[in-house]
């Protein structure tokens, strides 16, 4: 946590914390993209991850402090183009939000949604909450 994302009262603000959560999943979806080349020598430029729904509970006051906090993103549900991800900002002692986001894999220079490769559903899959639905298989 920076100083400037606390506000008078000492507390890190809920913006600062969307910010974390949003952080991470741009850190996963970089990692995501390096799995592999892009398909008929494109650049990964071309591509994006839109975060189309974003839900944040906020369930327990954060103050600054300079310990930091962790962010960790579990898959929750893959689509051929779209994946839910659990984001939760905590600490060894508490969770202080918990969000649930939307993204679609998407196509710039098409402007269309992008299917997944094998190697970023494999990826998909080692972050899958326990229980969850494994990725669809993608067949030619």
């Amino acid at each position: 946590m920076r100083w400037s994302d606390v506000n008078a009262c000492g507390m890190v603000g809920d913006a600062a914390l969307a910010s974390c959560v949003d952080e991470a999943r741009a850190a996963f979806c970089l990692r995501l993209a390096d799995l592999s080349a892009a398909p008929s020598g494109r650049r990964w430029s071309d591509y994006a991850l839109l975060t189309t729904r974003q839900h944040i509970d906020f369930l327990h006051p954060l103050r600054w402090r300079s310990e930091p906090v962790e962010v960790s993103l579990q898959v929750l549900r893959v689509r051929p183009a779209v994946t839910e991800l659990l984001a939760e900002v905590t600490d060894a002692v508490r969770t202080y939000a918990s969000a649930r986001v939307t993204s679609v894999f998407w196509d710039v220079r098409r402007s269309r949604p992008y299917l997944l490769t094998p190697a970023q559903h494999r990826l998909l899959a080692e972050h899958a909450l326990p229980g969850a639905p494994a990725p669809p298989r993608r067949t030619c």
